[in-house]
């Protein structure tokens, strides 16, 4: 893995906590990074190593995954296109 795909998934895993704390009514994205599948699979991964909490996959096909992290507060949706080689970090 790079350092620019190390970075992000860093980002995406450290941030999680505070994202859960915003309320929202409607998604809101948060970040948008052009990774492969297997990058953006490594999210979903450090997010569940992070927090604990176990996604519900509302999308689970060969190429395209979502993950939703469902706390009392609010929802963080980790959306993988790996046709589109993109992760979709959002706020619900």
């Amino acid at each position: 893995m790079n350092l620019r795909r190390e970075v992000f998934v860093g980002f995406a895993a450290v941030q999680f906590t505070l994202l859960m704390q915003q309320a929202a009514l409607a998604e809101t994205i948060l970040k948008r990074e052009t990774v492969s599948l297997k990058g953006c699979l490594k999210v979903i991964e450090m997010t569940v190593n992070q927090t604990g909490l176990t996604p519900q996959m509302t999308l689970d096909t060969e190429t395209q995954k979502i993950a939703e992290f469902v706390a009392p507060d609010g929802t963080v949706v980790i959306k993988c296109d790996g046709d589109a080689k993109e992760v979709v970090i959002a706020l619900r």
